[in-house]
């Protein structure tokens, strides 16, 4: 997994310290990742599905790829708003999508994991 996550800093092309930054946690604890010392926690495991879009079926297990496309959830407009709708509503309709999608990936996280005999630190 330290490997991985290592992947995924240098994929966004960023430093220790500025992906630290991006995940609101400190230098040390993305150093103690991926130096193997230390697994992510729940709350960073989190933050890397949410606020970067990464897979955690790929980062735990090694399958899929790296990255969730959720972009695309986002930005499409959707057929059903007429002009009485505002951005608001469409922003909450497309959180709801991907709320929905995210526990959707969560449980086939588990499943995949408990086929392989893993145990995740959201199951610890």
């Amino acid at each position: 997994m330290k490997e991985r996550f290592k992947k995924i800093r240098l994929k966004l092309n960023c430093t220790q310290l500025q992906f630290s930054e991006k995940l609101g946690t400190n230098q040390q604890s993305i150093t103690d990742v991926e130096s193997g010392r230390k697994k992510p926690n729940e709350d960073l495991l989190e933050k890397l599905h949410i606020k970067l879009a990464v897979n955690l079926n790929w980062l735990i297990c090694g399958t899929g790829k790296m990255m969730e496309e959720y972009s695309s959830i986002l930005m499409e407009p959707q057929a059903s708003y007429g002009k009485e709708n505002n951005l608001k509503d469409m922003l909450i309709d497309s959180l709801k999508n991907q709320v929905e999608i995210l526990k959707s990936d969560n449980e086939r996280l588990k499943q995949k994991c408990e086929e392989n005999g893993k145990k995740t630190e959201l199951q610890k």
